[in-house]
This record gives C-alpha cells, structure tokens and sequence, in this order.
C-alpha cells in the first residue's frame, strides 16, 4: 500500500485520485502531527469489500459456497461444450 502524506495529499489531489481509480491499490495519507490516518481508495474497490464482506457475514450463503467447493474437489466435474440451438430463417 503507497504512502504519502496530508500535505503531499493536499497538493497533489487530482493526481492521487486518478491512482487510486486507475488501480485497486489503496492509498494511506498520514499526519503524524494528529495521528490522524485515513485510508483512500476508489469507489469499485470500496464496492467490492463491501460486498465480499456482505457474502462473508452470510452464514447461510457461506455454508453453500463451501459445500459447493467441498462437492468440486471429492467429485471433480465434468466440462460440457456449450450447445448453441440456431433456427434457420427462411
């Protein structure tokens, strides 16, 4: 995770939020003179940690997608070649 700081932050606004848009990578800004950290990131990456936690906390879900995988790895798949159904028009 990059770091900079409030005033290099401050200064260069445009910049870091274009950083953190074009990447999901977040950016932490610090301000030791109030020890008061924030961590920046984009919308999409806010997003999808929101999400993933909201399926996390799901114990209903959660016990689907482990049993699920449980069932992948003891009795593998099979890979199917998708059939498309094409009507002639005449």
């Amino acid at each position: 995770m990059q770091t900079t700081s409030y005033t290099d932050f401050r200064q260069n606004l445009k910049s870091y939020m274009h950083q953190v848009n074009d990447t999901p990578e977040p950016l932490t800004v610090t301000n030791p003179k109030f020890n008061n950290n924030i961590v920046v990131l984009s919308v999409d990456t806010y997003e999808s940690i929101m999400e993933t936690l909201a399926i996390m906390s799901n114990t209903k879900l959660m016990e689907r997608i482990k049993e699920s995988d449980w069932q992948l790895t003891q009795r593998g798949f099979k890979q199917h070649k998708l059939l498309i159904n094409m009507h002639n028009k005449h």
